[in-house]
């Protein structure tokens, strides 16, 4: 029972994060996502959405942060479809920040869809 009503806490999380998302709120989303992690540590899911809006501001900071996050999931996760989204995002990260080869190699590993 504890682990449903777990994933339906995730799950509210997700829904919550993607409505803000949707909105444009980005602050609002990373807050929330920063809060749920404290309650869910480590969560590969929920380190992905953060990474996700830390991505959509026009902070430096927080692009870094979107980084280090998404190659911290892309390192551990062994979940096809987070590392997925987490390489999709670095590569669009890491080429709005210049790093171009790295964006280009990380490309390249992409699966085809």
């Amino acid at each position: 029972m504890d682990r449903i009503r777990g994933e339906d806490r995730r799950a509210e999380i997700f829904r919550t994060a993607q409505e803000y998302e949707r909105r444009g709120e980005w602050n609002l989303a990373i807050a929330f996502l920063r809060e749920a992690l404290k309650t869910h540590p480590g969560d590969d899911g929920i380190l992905t959405e953060l990474a996700l809006a830390l991505s959509m501001t026009e902070d430096r900071k927080d692009r870094a942060d979107a980084i280090a996050i998404s190659e911290k999931v892309l390192s551990r996760s062994t979940n096809h479809k987070l590392r997925s989204t987490a390489m999709a995002n670095l590569c669009f990260l890491y080429k709005a920040a210049g790093q171009y080869e790295k964006a280009v190699a990380l490309g390249k590993t992409l699966p085809h869809i």
